[in-house]
């Protein structure tokens, strides 16, 4: 039933971000982590957006602006390395609490904490117009780099830092999509390296059933990047955006309270 569900959601957050940028790893990753430890479930996560983004790549290669890929997308990859470095750092420290209720034991730990954070804080920058519509200058597109891959590696959560920066970078929207794509490329290629590098020194494993899942939210995300290809490049989404940061807000409470 859980790879139905990892299934449907890869699919459906796939096909909504070929063109609005809405993130497929903001969905994926809380989802993942119901099942699955979440230093792992973000590194699965981080396999599925790079392979879906090169299936992307693929499709709009011919369209990348490459003056604004130096300039934010090797800053980014940089970045990615410090993020991804820090989450398995997290995941090492000691739990900081734990509590019980109704006899059930949950634990409060670093990483849970301040993942859960970031989920919230993305959570709530999905509600607000405002911050939906944040565009800052082009000058600061190396900057954007570093906080967008900063992000990536650290909870996978790149996409509307990385949005914001970009669309002041005089793109049109097929450029817009193109680079940016290539900018998630970078940032996952680097971090899944770091991740495998340091979980293989502390020895995390992918379970068969991690493994099937991945391949499960890899094959039904590159369905949901053919038909946002073709058929939804002017619809807009707002309430499936409002539905998953809803979701994304609930997961974050979980994690830091110890829930999840």
């Amino acid at each position: 039933m859980y790879l139905a569900l990892i299934g449907t959601i890869a699919f459906v957050a796939s096909l909504l971000t070929f063109f609005s940028g809405f993130g497929l790893g903001t969905l994926l990753s809380p989802v993942l982590a119901l099942f699955f430890p979440l230093q792992l479930a973000i590194a699965a996560t981080a396999i599925v957006h790079f392979l879906n983004n090169c299936f992307k790549l693929a499709l709009m290669f011919r369209h990348i602006s490459w003056k604004v890929f130096i300039r934010f997308s090797i800053p980014a990859g940089f970045a990615a390395i410090i993020g991804a470095y820090l989450l398995i750092f997290l995941g090492e420290l000691p739990e900081l609490f734990n509590y019980e209720i109704y006899s059930k034991e949950f634990s409060v730990t670093p990483i849970k904490l301040v993942i859960g954070i970031i989920f919230i804080a993305f959570s709530f920058s999905e509600f607000s117009k405002k911050l939906k519509g944040l565009s800052i200058s082009e000058k600061y597109l190396g900057l954007g780099g570093l906080i967008s891959g900063f992000f990536g590696g650290l909870s996978g959560n790149q996409g509307a830092f990385r949005s914001a920066f970009l669309l002041k970078s005089g793109l049109d929207k097929k450029q817009f999509v193109a680079t940016g794509v290539i900018s998630a490329c970078v940032v996952d290629f680097v971090r899944i390296s770091v991740y495998f590098l340091l979980m293989k020194q502390v020895s995390y494993e992918f379970s068969d059933e991690l493994i099937m899942a991945t391949f499960i939210a890899t094959f039904f995300a590159f369905g949901g990047a053919i038909v946002g290809r073709f058929y939804l490049e002017k619809i807009t989404m707002r309430g499936i955006q409002i539905s998953v940061s809803i979701l994304m807000l609930v997961i974050g409470v979980g994690l830091v309270i110890g829930l999840i």
